[in-house]
């Protein structure tokens, strides 16, 4: 208590998030918008649901190699993971993530959005494949829960 009756609480602290943990969170922040564009349902969102998917493997897929000892400057190195979302599948394949050992079509496809030659924008093209979106989600969804079980504390 201080002099005038009153109770003084210490000051709150908190840590900021690990890699681990801050790669989760934006993963479950895109996850969220996806499942809202997914379910609208317009066709006028593909892109961007077909775009927040790939940010949300991403997401999930570095949060487990942050927990298993990646540096950051490993995970954005561009010559060997970078916004590759089959090297970052197999790596994580590799240490330990319980996940099927070869990425799927779905994931393939995404990357071939995503990753190098980056065609997110329809610059000369005349269509874009993207994955069927519910079933998609649901494996997204599969990985996001295995994701948060094995970096919980």
């Amino acid at each position: 208590m201080n002099g005038s009756g009153h109770a003084t609480l210490p000051a709150f602290t908190s840590p900021p998030p690990t890699s681990a943990q801050s790669f989760l969170i934006a993963a479950q922040e895109f996850y969220s918008a996806v499942e809202v564009l997914v379910a609208e349902n317009s066709g006028k969102t593909a892109r961007a649901w077909a775009l927040l998917s790939a940010q949300t493997l991403e997401g999930l897929l570095k949060a487990y190699l942050s927990y298993t000892g990646m540096t950051e400057k490993q995970l954005r190195d561009k010559e060997n993971f970078g916004h590759n979302l089959e090297k970052l599948w197999d790596e994580s394949v590799t240490k330990g993530l319980n996940i099927p050992a070869a990425p799927p079509q779905w994931c393939k496809t995404l990357n071939s959005e995503y990753h190098k030659p980056y065609y997110r924008y329809p610059m000369g093209l005349n269509g874009m494949s993207l994955p069927a979106p519910i079933p998609m989600m649901l494996e997204l969804k599969e990985i996001l829960d295995k994701v948060k079980v094995a970096i919980r504390p």
